[in-house]
């Protein structure tokens, strides 16, 4: 549901920052428009809380958000960015594992909080890691922007 059409949807999944990295096949595009829910935040609202049980991931379509550590800032998140793959991925591999998905293993490594009214597409781990499966490119990619943004965050400890 939503106020995007599947189109549009598509257009602002495949102009991110996930999907340009590497080439990600359209199905996989298409796949994950279908699957994602739209979120509206309202300015100054906490979309992530540090070390609170996380198993989704969001890419920032309208607005801005900052993630922050320790109250802190980390990274300006503007539209195209997308944050909580570090969440996702583990709680994806808990899936593949034949786990439980309930966030327990899988906590915030940083708060995010919007810094005006926001549009979010939300990726949740029972979806993604069907299309993980499928697309071994985006989770590559997902992968190093994870990598990336584990070591900068222990960088900040």
């Amino acid at each position: 549901g939503g106020e995007h059409s599947l189109e549009e949807r598509c257009e602002w999944i495949k102009e991110s920052i996930p999907m340009t990295a590497r080439k990600v096949d359209p199905t996989c595009v298409e796949h994950l428009a279908r699957v994602v829910t739209e979120k509206r935040v309202t300015k100054g609202e906490f979309i992530a809380r540090e070390g609170e049980p996380g198993t989704s991931m969001h890419f920032v379509i309208e607005g801005s958000c900052s993630a922050t550590l320790h109250g802190r800032e980390l990274e300006r998140l503007l539209s195209g960015n997308c944050f909580g793959e570090i969440a996702l991925l583990e709680a994806c591999k808990s899936i593949q594992a034949g786990g439980v998905v309930d966030g327990a293993n899988n906590r915030r490594v940083a708060s995010v909080v919007a810094l005006e009214d926001c549009l979010l597409y939300e990726l949740g781990a029972e979806s993604a890691s069907k299309l993980l499966a499928m697309s071994p490119n985006l989770w590559s990619t997902l992968e190093t922007m994870a990598r990336r943004r584990r070591r900068r965050s222990s960088d900040e400890m």
